[in-house]
């Protein structure tokens, strides 16, 4: 994992050298990230060495307010913004719509994205996309 592939606020796993498992970024430096863990203890300096990124399971989804759709997608709606993930293959697919209603002509609009990840899809790589999408950032629940 490399330091520049997270933002403040993604969610990553210490590696067995740090007691704390799962963490929420705080700071981000060339090669240490600062982190607080889930009791709120301020973790300093972690070498970007002991950090994992969570791989995204079933379970995860359903943790973050997704839920199962008969057609093997889980989806998360959120107002106009509608997230679907689906397993298939060894692929995890993405797709994203955000749907916008104008007033003046009574239409909706449905504007989306699709991504494709032939390795295995993570948790700060899921909230980036999130962020950079809806400008909001996902809640987690774990």
């Amino acid at each position: 994992m490399k330091a520049n592939e997270l933002r403040i606020g993604n969610i990553v796993n210490l590696k067995d050298h740090f007691v704390g498992g799962k963490v929420k970024v705080t700071g981000i430096m060339k090669d240490r990230i600062t982190a607080v863990n889930s009791v709120g203890t301020n973790i300093v300096s972690i070498n970007i060495m002991y950090v994992e990124p969570i791989p995204i399971c079933e379970e995860l989804l359903l943790k973050c307010g997704f839920k199962k759709y008969r057609d093997g997608y889980l989806r998360y709606s959120d107002h106009n913004d509608e997230f679907s993930i689906k397993f298939d293959l060894g692929y995890a697919f993405v797709e994203y719509a955000n749907l916008c209603f104008n007033p003046e002509d009574v239409t909706e609009t449905n504007y989306g994205s699709s991504l494709e990840f032939t390795n295995t899809l993570h948790l700060h790589t899921l909230q980036n996309i999130w962020h950079l999408l809806t400008g909001k950032e996902l809640e987690i629940n774990l």
